[in-house]
This record gives structure tokens, sequence and C-alpha cells, in this order.
């Protein structure tokens, strides 16, 4: 993997020479095999068939990647193996790279940021004494949750990494920090420890903090407002806000060790442990309560919901001996909806979390990721060392053509790639897995032997010149 400082020309130089490499190969194929391409060349089909072995020789992958035999492919731009980088959506992008003092080290935390996806002229400032917890990025800024001499507080900090305004939160002991959305463009929702607070911003400054509710399982944004779980006697409680942080309205839950909430369009998809091995999924509106509900075969990390108001499903993970599968599962009758089971390529070991993004759908693996479209198919499948890079499951931005794997130690930036013959790709791949040396071999045993051309050329698999006809 690339450090910061790697650019996307280096890609250009490495296609250019994979192609030169892969010209030359084939000249010295044709030179090891000079009486069947002597013999090949002289006629019309046997000149298609080496045309179309040199397109597939070219055509085969340039790394261990899964191949351009899909219709994208990601490639490390750059890795950051010394913190976490926090990318703004506007345009350009803005970057904040925190780099965590270590525990050991009377260091202070570094915070850097630039602009753009790749590093480069950046600016640098130093925090004190202070961790930083969590962040996410506010317009141009990031705001920042600190701990510092036994207080909390939340930071805005600027595209030159300078502390634009500073709020206490008033709690002294943080043990989680979560950052769940945003309502509008000025009202961020954070949960620390157990209790969730809404941070108000109004240009440089920091207007308020605004402490929502205690007991605190889970907590989201949604489109009207914000959705939150809580304990609630005996048993749990969901609760929905609107954008003045109101309360709408609530349905009562069954109490789980563990919660993941997520919202798309109307509706809130309320998943709960229910063992190792399986979840449950549990679909509310507000006003009319529970709409679906379903057990799924896999753990939380490896489910997610798809889908609009009127058509959802549910994804989950599953594995048959080393193969995998997503599985698509409509929630609701009579929806036109059909189920559906996409084969992940072969390859990957260890899943560790399937999000949806939107038009895309990540399955990370220990070994690598594959990306889904909603509608099931299989869009990118490439192989990097995620197991060795993070030590916990990365969270997932994805920003237009590019993906960011982060944790609070690591991060990488990945760059999508287009294919626009992975088709033909695809269907080469295929064709070449047929034709193996073994067959090239004995075409050539054959000419040698042979009286006529058409006599062995017909000993060439899927070839028939009797006929004039060109099998594939």
């Amino acid at each position: 993997m690339k450090q910061g400082n790697s650019t996307a020309s280096e890609l250009h130089s490495r296609r250019n020479h994979y192609f030169g490499e892969k010209t030359t190969a084939c000249i010295e194929l044709m030179i090891l095999f000079s009486p069947v391409f002597s013999v090949c060349v002289k006629s019309r089909v046997g000149l298609l068939w080496l045309c179309l072995l040199w397109i597939t020789h070219l055509a085969t992958p340039l790394s261990a990647s899964a191949g351009n035999t899909f219709p994208y492919s990601y490639h490390t731009l750059a890795q950051f193996p010394r913190g976490e980088v926090i990318y703004s959506r506007t345009t350009p992008p803005g970057a904040f790279l925190l780099s965590p003092k270590p525990v050991w080290a009377d260091e202070a935390t570094v915070l850097t940021a630039w602009q753009g996806f790749e590093r480069s002229a950046s600016h640098s400032s130093t925090l004190s004494g202070a961790s930083i917890l969590s962040a996410i990025p506010a317009g141009h800024s990031l705001l920042a949750l600190i701990s510092r001499n036994g207080t909390s507080s939340v930071l805005l900090v600027d595209t030159l990494a300078q502390v634009l305004a500073e709020k206490s939160v008033p709690l002294a002991t943080v043990t989680h920090a979560e950052w769940n959305g945003t309502i509008g463009t000025q009202t961020y929702l954070l949960t620390v420890n157990s209790t969730l607070f809404a941070i108000e911003c109004s240009g440089d400054s920091l207007r308020r903090v605004v402490q929502i509710a205690d007991n605190i399982l889970a907590a989201t944004a949604t489109a009207n407002g914000a959705a939150y779980i809580s304990r609630f006697g005996s048993g749990a409680s969901l609760h929905y806000l609107d954008a003045g942080l109101r309360e709408r309205g609530f349905a009562l839950l069954q109490l789980h060790e563990k919660y993941k909430i997520t919202a798309f369009g109307e509706l809130i998809a309320v998943f709960s442990s229910g063992g190792s091995e399986s979840c449950f999924l549990d679909i509310f509106q507000n006003g009319r309560g529970l709409i679906s509900s379903a057990i799924l075969p896999a753990r939380m990390e490896l489910s997610a919901v798809v889908g609009q108001d009127t058509q959802f499903s549910s994804l989950f993970l599953r594995q048959s001996g080393n193969q995998y599968a997503l599985s698509f599962e409509p929630l609701k009758a009579n929806s036109g909806t059909e189920s559906k089971v996409v084969v992940i390529p072969d390859g990957f070991i260890e899943p560790l979390s399937v999000r949806n993004c939107g038009s895309e759908i990540f399955i990370l693996f220990r070994n690598g990721l594959v990306s889904i479209s909603p509608e099931g198919e299989v869009l990118s499948a490439d192989y990097f060392p995620l197991g060795e890079v993070f030590t916990e499951i990365p969270g997932i931005d994805r920003l237009t053509e590019h993906l960011v794997l982060r944790s609070a130690t690591n991060s990488t930036l990945l760059l999508r790639e287009e294919h626009p013959f992975w088709i033909l790709n695809a269907f080469m791949k295929k064709k070449v897995a047929r034709f193996s040396c073994g067959s090239v071999w004995r075409c050539w045993c054959s000419i040698s032997g042979a009286n006529t051309v058409v006599s062995a050329a017909c000993s060439m698999p899927h070839l028939n010149y009797r006929k004039r006809v060109w099998y594939l």
C-alpha cells in the first residue's frame, strides 16, 4: 500500500508498464510456438484467433485484484498509517488527519488539514494535553469531541487546522463517543457514554450544546429529525424527534444487549442482537408503529437494509463452505420485490461488515472488499490486506469516485476505476480458462504430424475449420 504522498499518475505509469510487459510476453509466445502461429496466419479464421489471443492476454489482471471483469475496481491511492483521515463533502473536499498521541508518550495530539483528496500543502496544529475521541465533518470545517484535563468539550476547527470555537460537554469521563448524523446543516447528533447531545453550529461559532436524553442505546439522524432507542423500565423504547428536537412519537421494544439503528426515507430500521450468528430486524414508521419484522441468520455487522418506503429488503451475508453470498429478502408482502441471492466471487475470507452506502453496498472481508448495486449486481471485487492494516472494523465513507476506510489509528484512501469493457474481459477470462497451455502444445504436435492445415486446425479446441464456424 502506498503512503499518503502517492499520486494518481502512478496508476497510469503502472498500467503503461503492464501493457509493455504483456506485449513482450505475446511476442515471446509467438516465437515459442512458431509452427502454430505460422499455420494460423495463413487462414483468416486463424488470424482472427491470434488477435483474440493477444487481446485476451492483454486483458488479464494487472495485479492480485479480481481482474477487470467487473464494472469497477478500487486501487489504493494513499495510506495514512498514523491516524484517522476525515474528508468534508465540499468541492474540493477538505481533509483532516487526526494523529493521536501515544498513551506512553508525553506528546501533543496533532491535527493536520489540507485541500483535496491527496495530501498537498498542509497546515498543522497541536492540541496540548488533549485526546480527540471522535470527529465529523461540518461543512468546510471539522467538529471534534476532545478530552483534556478531566473535562470534555467540542471543538470547531477550520481548514487551516485552527480552533474556531469550543463548548464544554457536561461529562467528565468518556468511555464511548459516536457522532450520529446531521439534522439539516447546523445540528449534529453526538452520543457520549449513554447520553445524546445536539451540537448546534452557526458559521464559525458553536451556538450551544443541548442534552436530549439519557440511557441511550442507539441513535441516528432521519429525514425529518432524529430517532433514538433508550432504556424504558425493563424494556426499551424508540423515540421520534422532529427537526426542532421535539418528541413526535415513540414505540416500545424488547430489551436486547445491542442495537443498530438506520433511517431510510420515512422508515426506521432497528437491528438487535439475537445471538452470535443471528439478529432481529424491525421496521417502524412514526404513526404506524411496527410494519415489518424478520429474524436474519447473520450477526448485525453482516446485515443491512436496502430500498424505499414501499419496497425494501433485508440484506445479510450467507456462507456455505468457502463460498459467500449476499441475500436480498423482501420485508413487505406484495411489495413486488423478489428474493435474490448474489454469489460473492471466490477467494474472500473472514467477512467483517456489510454497509449500505446508497448506490453501492460494500462487503468488507479480511482480505478485500466487494461492492454490489442495490439491484444485486456485483460491481467490484478487489483484494486488500484489510486484516493486517486495521485492528478493528473500519468505518466507510463513500465520496463519488473515492472510498475511505478509516479507524482511529489507520486510514486508507481508495480510488474507483471504471472498466467500460468489463463484459468483454469477463468473457475472455472464461475462454482463457478453457484454453490451457496443454491445448496449445497438443495443437503444435498435431500440426507437426499433419498433412494439411485443415486437419491440424480441427484438433484445436473450440475451432471447427471444416464448417467454417468459430465456436466460442
